[in-house]
This record gives structure tokens, sequence and C-alpha cells, in this order.
């Protein structure tokens, strides 16, 4: 997070309207596409060390759709946080969910295991 003074002070305008910034803020992207597009870039470089470019082809090869569930929901970037390294494009649910189950594939047959063990439950009142 940016500590530049108008930074500072563009985040406390924002706490005071959100709506109103997001507006604006979506309004700027429409008017200047090839710089919105260029800031996309960047990030997807610092944050991943891939280009915006590489994210639109994993896009197309995965159809648009999460590489987990296959909706086409809004995709992000998922990665390994001890090596870096990109592993697909999620649904915000399942980036999440991965997450929450630390990326730990035993996490992750457990929670299978008891999905599969209680399906027949049902908790209805009496």
């Amino acid at each position: 997070m940016s500590t530049k003074p108008n930074a500072i002070h563009m985040r406390k305008l924002y706490k005071t309207n959100p709506a109103k910034y997001r507006k604006i803020s979506a309004q700027n992207r429409a008017q200047r596409p090839v710089s919105a597009n260029m800031a996309r870039d960047r990030a997807y470089k610092n944050r991943y060390g891939s280009s915006l470019a590489e994210f639109e082809q994993l896009s197309e090869r995965q159809h648009g759709l999460c590489a987990i569930c296959a909706l086409p929901l809004l995709l992000t970037v998922d990665h390994n946080h001890l090596t870096g390294q990109v592993r697909g494009l999620l649904c915000g649910n399942c980036n999440r969910g991965i997450g929450c189950m630390q990326e730990s594939i035993p996490n992750l047959k457990s929670a299978i295991q008891y999905l599969i063990d209680t399906q027949n439950i049902t908790n209805k009142p009496e």
C-alpha cells in the first residue's frame, strides 16, 4: 500500500463514500482502457511474474471457466504460495476454499471424505 500523501488522502476520501469513488474509478478505466490494461499488466507482473497477455491465454485455455467448479465467474490467479508459480485461474470461492484448507492435499482429501460420509445425513427439524 502506498504511503505517498496523495494516496493516503485518496484512501480517506474513498472511505467517506466508496460507491462514488468506485464509480469514478470505473469511469477512468473506461476512458483510458490502454492505461487500465497497462496497470493490470504491471500488477500481474509484480504479483505473479506473468503478464496480462499470459492471464488472457490461460483464461482462453480454460474457456473462461474456473479450473475447479467450471463456472463462468470472475477468475482470479491461483498460485503456489511457497514457489509463487501460477497454477491456474479459479473463481474467488474456489481460490478461498483452497486457501482455507491451507493448500493441503490431506486436508482436502479429509474434507472430501467428510462430505461423502455425511451426504445422507439430514438435519431436518422435527
